[in-house]
């Protein structure tokens, strides 16, 4: 793997890098008893086809960290995410 290991952190949905780029891991801060779900999406902008590259699953609140691939997992054409409305998500990644 090529590059710095990079951090984005946000609550709102928002693109992360518009080129190809590795998820390293990610960390969610849920404050809502509610479930709540995060969408990944392999795009370099808002998704417009309701397509989802990858949904993960809160349960609760707490603090969750997502299991990923030693290699991390490749976003072909740039990573967008969407928090959902209860999460604050800091998502590690790297350009490869």
């Amino acid at each position: 793997m090529a590059g710095y290991v990079k951090a984005w952190q946000d609550s709102s949905a928002g693109q992360i890098i518009s080129t190809r780029a590795a998820v390293m891991k990610v960390v969610a801060f849920h404050s809502a008893t509610a479930d709540e779900v995060v969408s990944f999406y392999d795009l370099k902008q808002a998704p417009s086809n309701g397509e989802t590259a990858y949904e993960w699953h809160l349960y609760g609140k707490g603090v969750f960290e997502l299991t990923i691939p030693e290699d991390g997992v490749i976003f072909e054409n740039g990573i967008y995410v969407d928090p959902g409305s209860n999460a604050v998500v800091t998502v590690f990644y790297r350009s490869v």
